[in-house]
């Protein structure tokens, strides 16, 4: 059957996977006796939970000594002037050193610079006396804009299908969530708001992200080609990202947040060429349709309903599918995010009977067929989220 050899390619591929994580964890440690930290820190971008799996398996050499320290560096603050990020856009913003690097790179190539993505570097570049376009899909970023009081560029649109504004930049960066399609489709808005022999800087995973990685990047690089961007230079490991509160939620659930520094994920930099030529037809983006995932922001929690999901019933309660409400993982490939009705900013995830009807409530509306009591309770519900997650990130 077709499914059964896809399910069996993918444990191959898992397998070998954490066969190279477990090398690499290795040759980390073959030198000297490191701690967790370090050991996930010197590794290419490797989940610091998958790094937890495999040297506590039975098959990692107990020969290798791995120190367990505690982390005691100070983490940055978070850049308040932007949205607190929501793990459903896979937002994660720039370490400070990453930003100040990426800040003299860009501006190196002219002042007229388009960002994809990146609003922190957007704000930093703002910063520096410079005035970039940023493109960006999180509505959000508009009352940010506003409070910052500035004349910041900003135009909302999802770059993997919406009409892109007439622009001609001397420098693209695109930030793109990091999976195939979402890297075809803003390399290719990329090429579209760039003049001929510009360039086009494009943040891409490592290789230790996930299995098969190494295989999509050669496979987007050799599609770039083909709409007129030539590859010119590729980092390992040139970016650095600020752990964002969701991905600090989930590794707290899995017992590792002490553990790991916050700058921890890195991922690599690409740099392409903009050749002349016509742009090329757009990537057509996947069959399913646009997530319906529906936003209220309260206190700066950003709470998503997915009002789109069937209901079975009219109970607008929060229902618990996980453990003590975080989800452990950020990652797309984790089954348990096709449960999630209600997800919050912190990476809490609940289910919901009646999605609609818990929207309709938490923007005034009460429909009289809900008893009292479940209207009651599930008011209470957000109420506590957003008192614990203010707590956890501010407000």
């Amino acid at each position: 059957m077709e499914g059964a050899s896809a399910d069996s390619t993918m444990a191959v591929r898992d397998e070998f996977f954490l066969k190279q994580v477990q090398s690499w964890a290795q040759t980390a440690l073959a030198s000297r006796e490191q701690s967790f930290g370090e050991v996930v820190r010197s590794l290419p971008g490797v989940d610091p939970c998958v790094v937890h799996e495999v040297i506590t398996s039975p098959e990692f050499s107990a020969a290798y000594h791995l120190r367990w320290t505690l982390i005691t560096s100070d983490v940055p603050p978070m850049e308040w002037r932007l949205p607190v990020p929501h793990p459903l856009d896979f937002d994660w913003r720039f370490a400070p050193s990453t930003i100040t690097d990426l800040t003299r790179d860009l501006m190196n190539h002219g002042e007229s610079i388009v960002l994809l993505g990146a609003p922190s570097l957007w704000l930093a570049l703002h910063g520096r006396g410079g005035s970039p376009w940023l493109l960006d899909v999180d509505h959000a970023l508009i009352s940010a804009a506003s409070a910052i009081g500035a004349q910041l560029r900003l135009r909302l649109c999802d770059l993997l299908r919406d009409p892109l504004p007439s622009l001609e930049g001397s420098v693209a960066f695109a930030d793109p969530p990091w999976y195939p399609e979402a890297m075809r489709g803003f390399l290719w808005a990329a090429h579209a708001v760039v003049r001929p022999y510009g360039r086009v800087f494009l943040s891409a995973p490592p290789l230790g992200t996930r299995p098969g990685v190494a295989a999509e990047l050669d496979e987007i690089i050799k599609w770039s080609e083909g709409i007129g961007l030539r590859l010119t230079s590729r980092r390992a490991g040139a970016v650095r990202y600020a752990m964002p509160p969701f991905e600090r939620n989930a590794l707290k659930a899995a017992g590792l947040l002490n553990f790991v520094p916050y700058d921890w994920r890195q991922g690599d930099l690409l740099v392409f060429e903009r050749r002349p030529g016509r742009l090329q037809p757009r990537p057509s983006p996947s069959d399913a349709p646009p997530d319906a995932w529906r936003e209220l922001a309260i206190e700066g929690v950003r709470i998503r309903v997915d009002v789109a999901a069937p209901s079975a019933g009219e109970d607008p309660r929060l229902v618990r599918i996980v453990d003590n409400d975080v989800l452990p993982s950020v990652s797309r490939r984790d089954e348990r995010r096709q449960l999630a009705r209600v997800w919050t900013s912190g990476n809490r995830v609940f289910g919901c009977a009646a999605p609609l009807i818990l929207w309709q409530l938490l923007n005034g509306e009460a429909p009289p067929q809900v008893p009292a009591n479940w209207v009651d309770a599930a008011r209470q519900q957000v109420q506590d989220l957003v008192r614990l997650e203010t707590a956890e990130y501010g407000s």
